[in-house]
């Protein structure tokens, strides 16, 4: 017999079905249940301004904290406000929820060299990685285990180097308030020095997260990513994800003929 859906949504990528969500039963007002609901509850992102007593705060998954503060953790790489960023551009740019992702929602542009040495933006790479390959839920789940693994051991150095990341960008931002900062000399030095120390995360990415996402691909995964960039004028981001060699070794085989497995 089969079971009374109270409710039920479907979620669609280009047109293919990729998830459903089906309520079988609910229950309301109970007494166990807790009178007030909590951010957590609610699913408020990271990062979203939160009013606790008049004073608006900054929710970092557990409990409002001041703006500074907050800052000063996503600079350090603790805070990954990637999520309420997307859900804020999205609402700018008129896109809701359900509706198909805008053209630049793949990996087509993504640039490699800029998220690399910021775990802030590794989730959304992450994201858009699972979207581009359409991966499994299996095949997600290990991403996003893979994901979090790299991505604590990225904070981790940044922790450590906590203090000289925060001189360096004091640094930065003293010169920042002059006219014509962008063009200052003495931004050289600061910015080498804010690279060297972020170069670890950076090979984290390089050398653990980027090739453990890759390894989860089959090789017709690969070949319709693939394809599907062609069709896109100047669009590299697949390219360099998977690195020269399997890349061209996927092209070799849509040429061929050879269907991956």
């Amino acid at each position: 017999m089969s079971a009374l859906i109270l409710w039920r949504a479907e979620f669609r990528e280009r047109g293919e079905l990729y998830q459903t969500i089906s309520i079988l039963s609910a229950r309301f007002d109970e007494p166990f249940h807790d009178s007030r609901l909590s951010p957590q509850m609610l699913g408020i992102p990271v990062g979203a301004s939160v009013a606790s007593g008049g004073t608006v705060l900054v929710w970092d998954g557990a409990k409002g904290i001041p703006i500074q503060e907050a800052h000063a953790r996503q600079a350090a790489g603790e805070l990954d406000f990637t999520t309420i960023q997307k859900l804020l551009a999205d609402h700018k740019g008129g896109r809701s929820q359900g509706r198909t992702p805008s053209s630049d929602a793949g990996l087509g542009a993504w640039d490699i060299a800029v998220s690399a040495d910021d775990p802030v933006l590794w989730s959304e790479f992450v994201r858009r990685f699972v979207r581009a390959f359409r991966l499994t839920q299996e095949q997600a789940e290990k991403a996003w285990d893979i994901h979090r693994t790299c991505r604590a051991n990225a904070v981790a150095h940044l922790r450590e180097r906590r203090s000289e990341l925060e001189a360096v960008a004091s640094k930065l931002a003293a010169i920042s308030s002059s006219k014509g900062a962008d063009a200052d000399p003495r931004r050289a030095e600061p910015l080498e020095e804010q690279r060297r120390l972020r170069v670890p995360v950076a090979r984290l990415f390089e050398e653990r997260l980027r090739p453990q996402l890759v390894a989860l691909l089959t090789p017709r995964q690969k070949e319709e990513a693939i394809q599907e960039e062609s069709a896109k004028p100047g669009s590299t981001g697949i390219h360099r994800i998977l690195g020269t060699a399997d890349h061209d070794r996927a092209i070799r085989q849509a040429e061929s003929g050879e269907r991956p497995r």
